[in-house]
């Protein structure tokens, strides 16, 4: 079976029906922002309510549907996290809900590799709720299998919404790949672009693989790494999601914090996160919501100076000259790229972050 997944993928790609992508790339000309995943239990319906009525400031709410939920809830999980999504869709209801175009509604599955917990989630709770979610985290993804066999459940779940409502577009689900282990880390290029080569490098990713996860904990069992404070055990793996996610122009999330209560712990893994190239940062409490959004958001410091950087080039091209000096610092074209960056990324935290 998954050997036709893949010739079907593979046929559908190079005859150019790639209709769900180009609806995402007419209507999504930028990719949301994930300054913070985060993470809420399935099973607690207090967690659940709080999470998705109460937290404006969240970019992303994921509902947890695998390790946060005890493997005997899972059931009651599925249940309560199908009947949220579809409440907070409810008109009668939606005005209790933050709404979904400021925060990004995310369903995290079991793995493939656990069949019938993987089959359950999608059967009971994501394939019948398809058209209130916005992304899938996809767990312990080894394999590019992984990603076709979701995909293709998705699309067929998704055709099915848009024939039963005469419905020509539907934004399709996005999904986020978490990476977990050694051979994960190894088989990033054909996971991320499944249906590629894998040598030259593709240009371009599965066209629902949205982003890259790193979760920190299993990875760490799976090697046999010790975690320190310091994460420097870690560095390989971090820069190496962090590389191929920018390499595919995708984006990139840090793993967690597990000292949810030290707001200078989590602080600074943030900005660290932020200075290696990581996008946002999962999160499991409250108290580390608002120092991930202020490491991974531009600061006025930040935009002070980008601003006087491209000031400056923009002065100085006027008159020939590429490089240029500034508070005695050499400013030449990939610095004045750094900045653009930076002012892009302030306008959209304005865009963003704006009362609705």
């Amino acid at each position: 079976k998954m050997m036709s997944i893949r010739r079907r993928a593979s046929e559908e790609l190079l005859m150019g029906k790639r209709a769900f992508s180009r609806v995402v790339e007419q209507a999504v000309p930028v990719q949301r922002r994930r300054r913070v995943l985060f993470n809420v239990p399935g099973s607690d319906e207090r967690k659940v309510a709080k999470a998705t009525k109460e937290m404006k400031s969240l970019d992303c709410v994921v509902l947890d549907l695998e390790d946060g939920v005890a493997p005997n809830r899972k059931e009651e999980a599925r249940i309560l996290v199908k009947n949220t999504l579809s409440i907070m869709d409810d008109p009668t209801r939606s005005h209790e809900f933050v709404p979904r175009k400021r925060m990004e509604r995310l369903v995290r599955i079991n793995s493939s590799s656990y069949r019938d917990l993987f089959e359950k989630d999608l059967e009971d709770c994501v394939l019948p709720a398809i058209e209130h979610i916005d992304a899938i985290v996809l767990p312990k993804v080894e394999n590019p299998g992984e990603v076709l066999e979701l995909s293709e459940r998705l699309e067929e779940a998704e055709r099915k919404v848009m024939a039963s409502k005469s419905i020509e577009h539907f934004l399709p689900v996005k999904i986020l790949v978490a990476i977990e282990s050694a051979r994960g880390l190894c088989n990033l290029s054909s996971i991320i672009s499944p249906l590629s080569p894998p040598f030259p490098l593709p240009a371009l990713p599965h066209p629902r693989v949205d982003g890259l996860i790193f979760a920190s904990e299993d990875y760490c069992a799976d090697v046999g790494l010790v975690r320190t404070d310091h994460r420097t055990e870690m560095l390989y793996a971090r820069s190496q999601v962090v590389t191929f996610a920018k390499a595919f122009r995708l984006q990139a999330i840090d793993l967690v914090c597990m000292k949810f209560k030290d707001i200078e712990a989590i602080a600074e893994e943030a900005r660290e996160g932020a200075r290696m190239g990581f996008t946002g940062k999962q999160a499991i409490h409250p108290n580390q919501i608002d120092p991930i959004i202020a490491a991974f958001s531009a600061s006025p410091e930040q935009i002070e100076y980008a601003q006087r950087i491209v000031n400056g080039f923009e002065e100085h091209c006027k008159i020939g000259k590429g490089a240029f000096v500034l508070d005695h610092k050499m400013i030449d074209m990939p610095v004045v790229k750094w900045a653009q960056n930076i002012l892009s990324q302030h306008l959209d935290d304005l865009a963003w972050d704006k009362p609705l």
